[in-house]
């Protein structure tokens, strides 16, 4: 006599018979995969497409694969109602980690100014990706 045919500890038993009718309704469904086939393919396709988007600029095309392009944002300035745009750099030294740099344009007194001064500076940046930034 086996120990499956005499009902002892290695007994096979439903959720049914052991949270009842309503506990094993809960379980439906708990170990299903959350995220339908294909989402994260889906999702590396189009953090490739955006990262596609941001190397180009104005016509131009940063070249360097392990360094991400500059980019800019334009906030408000800490003194008085004026805006400025904050230039982001990415620096990679030899033999060392990336670092950021942020390079502030002029106060200006409107959003579209600043806005323009942060394009200007990203298309610098954009046209000089070969040289060392030695800030």
């Amino acid at each position: 006599m086996s120990t499956r045919e005499g009902g002892g500890a290695w007994r096979t038993y439903t959720s049914k018979q052991v949270l009842g009718a309503r506990g094993a309704q809960q379980l439906v469904g708990m170990f299903k995969n959350p995220d339908p086939p294909g989402a994260k393919e889906k999702e590396v396709r189009e953090a490739e497409e955006k990262e596609a988007q941001a190397r180009h600029f104005s016509g131009l095309f940063w070249s360097i694969i392990a360094v991400p392009p500059p980019d800019f944002e334009v906030v408000p300035d800490t003194i008085g109602p004026s805006h400025r745009a904050s230039l982001s750099i990415y620096i990679q030294p030899p033999e060392q980690p990336l670092k950021e740099v942020r390079v502030l344009g002029p106060r200006r007194s409107s959003e579209a100014e600043a806005r323009k001064d942060g394009c200007e500076l990203k298309r610098v940046a954009f046209r000089c990706p070969e040289k060392n930034f030695n800030l």
